[in-house]
């Protein structure tokens, strides 16, 4: 292997670690606040589009601040898939862990419509770096 070939899969991992990890925790953050608190006094529907709408403002900040932007803009969607991966295993591992949730219940919240709007957010949060970054 010749040493001085650029190391496409620390870059990759890099751009996952640097979008993903922030988004993730903002997402656990977001969503402890909406199971604790929104969903009791608004509802579990109106509690998902608030929570999604945040995570989509803080998507879109995050891009538009330029954080990682090399790292990132390199490998967009490895930086998708890598914040979905890491907030699916976060997600799962509070639900499971934490709260005692069965996995299958805990993932098939995302038939029901406030599941739909997080999983519609999410999967618009993994292919924004795509899109933010794609030549027109």
């Amino acid at each position: 292997m010749d040493r001085l070939a650029p190391n496409r899969t620390g870059h990759g991992l890099q751009a996952a670690l640097a979008y993903g990890l922030p988004l993730s925790a903002a997402y656990i953050a977001t969503g402890l606040t909406r199971t604790l608190w929104l969903d009791a006094h608004a509802g579990p529907l109106p509690g998902a589009l608030l929570e999604a709408a945040v995570f989509l403002a803080l998507c879109l900040a995050m891009l538009a601040s330029g954080w990682q932007d090399r790292a990132i803009r390199r490998h967009p969607i490895t930086a998708g898939a890598g914040m979905l991966l890491l907030f699916l295993l976060l997600d799962a591992a509070i639900a499971a862990g934490l709260c005692g949730v069965p996995l299958a219940r805990h993932f098939g919240r995302f038939s029901q419509a406030h599941g739909l709007v997080q999983l519609t957010a999410l999967s618009f949060c993994a292919l924004l770096p795509r899109f933010w970054y794609s030549e027109t």
